[in-house]
């Protein structure tokens, strides 16, 4: 399982690193929220991990803007902050942005650990998703499998095909998935019809729809 850890305590970041490590999990980490919201690799960072801890610190809320990313994104990490101020304003705006948890300073690894364990078991609950046919899609896994048989997508595929199911029933514009998938580069303009042309037959029978003008749609 994957984990980010943004915060601006060196000491601690470095403390968790190593009591989730020695559990095998892989940590990563960020000192701050704005650096990564200004990357050019935000999208591709993020949809890495499992759960994803945000600091919130006084006078500095960009946890609540990058969450307001993932959300846009639709990213499947679960969200939890480490809040070093008690305001229970700022905490309803959390929970209003759909965090997971939300933990007060001070707070023990151990508690963390526990916390993050039921997040991941709850975002378990809806992880394998039925495609069509035999086909299922793992979400945390971001992979097709066909009776159990893993199917191998490139990462482009992967990228627009998880986009298109966490928005499923609904109709994603190309604008969002060349921005999701390419960073919005600039790309020719039949290109993403290939790749969905290429996903359609990998997993056979997929109803990825074509919306004239507008985008793709993924109907299950």
């Amino acid at each position: 399982m994957k984990l980010l850890i943004i915060n601006s305590d060196k000491l601690f970041s470095i403390n968790f690193k190593e009591y989730f490590s020695k559990k095998s999990f892989i940590v990563d980490s960020y000192e701050n929220c704005e650096n990564l919201l200004n990357s050019d690799n935000t999208n591709h960072i993020i949809a890495q991990y499992d759960v994803i801890f945000l600091s919130i610190e006084k006078d500095n809320l960009f946890a609540l803007d990058l969450l307001d990313h993932i959300n846009v994104m639709g990213a499947h990490a679960a969200v939890i902050f480490l809040s070093y101020i008690n305001s229970m304003k700022i905490m309803e705006k959390a929970f209003a942005r759909n965090c997971e948890d939300y933990m007060l300073h001070p707070f023990s690894l151990k508690e963390i650990e526990l916390r993050a364990m039921k997040a991941v078991r709850k975002k378990m609950k809806f992880d394998e998703i039925e495609l069509v046919g035999n086909y299922t899609y793992t979400l945390s896994q971001h992979a097709v499998f066909y009776e159990h048989a893993y199917i191998k997508l490139t990462k482009i595929e992967q990228g627009i095909l998880y986009l298109l199911i966490i928005h499923k029933n609904q109709i994603v514009p190309h604008e969002k998935i060349v921005n999701f998938v390419w960073k919005g580069k600039d790309i020719l303009q039949n290109t993403l019809s290939v790749h969905i042309k290429n996903l359609k037959k990998k997993i056979v029978g997929v109803p990825i729809k074509s919306i004239q003008g507008l985008g793709y749609s993924l109907r299950l």
